[in-house]
């Protein structure tokens, strides 16, 4: 394995921190591919690059300040393609009466992502929430039941373990 790939592929995931945080949702474009599949455990899976950009935009527009942290990737590449486990914690805070201001949330990103002529994009991102903590009254990005990892490995739902055992 190619260590920078390695490196260009951390470099991809952790640039969606930095393009929440500052609030510059264009940045996505240099993360994923315009055909993308990103599903956050709602109802469905945002399905193409603008309308998830738009939604983030909205979404993050609403908190006086974010904070995202991405750690511990675990990469494996298969030429042109490779996969990405990373660990993610988020802290979105905005002011609230009675001053509970902070909402935090932790969980995982498994990212498919390919090998384009601009560097590596991600073209399919499942994202799952082991906790969350804080006020509840300010939302989560996507609430829903808490993942447990060893559980969704054991059920072969992450798609990065299920390469990375069968290789």
């Amino acid at each position: 394995m190619e260590t920078h790939h390695v490196a260009a592929i951390t470099q991809t995931v952790n640039l969606y921190a930095l393009a929440l945080d500052s609030l510059n949702i264009d940045l996505f474009d240099r993360i994923f591919t315009p055909d993308c599949v990103a599903d956050y455990g709602g109802p469905k899976p945002f399905e193409g690059l603008e309308p998830f950009k738009a939604r983030f935009a909205e979404t993050h527009r609403g908190f006086d300040a974010t904070q995202h942290f991405v750690t511990n990737h675990h990469v494996t590449i298969a030429g042109n393609d490779a996969t990405c486990l990373s660990y993610f914690r988020a802290m979105l805070m905005r002011d609230m009466p009675g001053g509970d201001n902070l909402f935090e949330t932790a969980g995982w990103y498994d990212d498919r992502l390919t090998l384009t002529p601009d560097g590596w994009r991600i073209a399919h991102r499942v994202c799952r929430q082991t906790w969350s903590g804080g006020n509840p009254q300010i939302p989560p990005m996507a609430p829903g039941t808490p993942a447990v990892l060893s559980r969704e490995a054991a059920n072969q739902s992450v798609g990065h373990i299920a390469a990375l055992l069968s290789g």
